[in-house]
């Protein structure tokens, strides 16, 4: 929590006001001026973004903000735009969270067609035996892509308010599942017997 912290603060600063990257991040700074030459009209810094449940822009702290995400880093500029996350722990390769980021930007920024999200691995190459093997992972999106996600992104939305009202969640398999002892799940590895 400490490293991601103080990695947010420095990059901010980095972007924000051109200050000078720590020894320890220094490996970070031909990304980071790889990204602000980016052809920016605007640049977001830990940016709050907010959509109404009928996908309408909304503020961040509204009271019909329906979905809720904070942008690390965001390049705006005519056409395109860059979508920066720092993630201080393991490499993962789920776009879902950038995806929501660049579905809300779409919103927001009707002049932006396409969106280039990154993933950037603050602890790359810090010499651990779990150090991420990249540096960043990225992938590109267009506006059209905005349909198919929020098509497959709203049902998944549905069942966990389904869910959450119901007090009824459903068995499903995941990585936390060795450490778990709730005995009447299925997928649980730790049931006696």
């Amino acid at each position: 929590l400490t490293h991601g912290t103080e990695v947010h603060r420095c990059f901010e600063e980095r972007v924000a006001n051109g200050a000078v990257l720590p020894e320890h991040l220094e490996k970070f700074e031909p990304l980071v001026q790889a990204l602000t030459a980016f052809p920016a009209v605007e640049t977001l810094v830990e940016h709050e973004i907010g959509l109404t449940e009928a996908l309408v822009p909304t503020a961040f702290r509204a009271s019909d903000t329906w979905y809720r995400g904070i942008i690390d880093l965001g390049l705006i500029g005519q056409d395109k735009a860059i979508l920066a996350d720092y993630k201080s722990g393991k490499r993962r390769t789920d776009f879902t969270q950038l995806k929501l980021f660049a579905a809300a930007t779409f919103i927001h920024r009707p002049e932006v067609q396409s969106i280039k999200m990154m993933y950037i691995w603050t602890k790359f190459g810090d010499g651990s035996k779990k150090a991420p093997i990249r540096l960043y992972d990225a992938q590109d999106v267009t506006r059209s892509w905005t349909s198919e996600f929020w098509a497959a992104m709203l049902p998944r939305v549905s069942r966990m308010k389904y869910a959450f009202e119901n007090d009824a969640y459903f068995e499903k398999p995941g990585p936390l599942c060795g450490w778990c002892y709730e005995k009447s799940c299925r997928y649980c590895p730790n049931k006696e017997g």
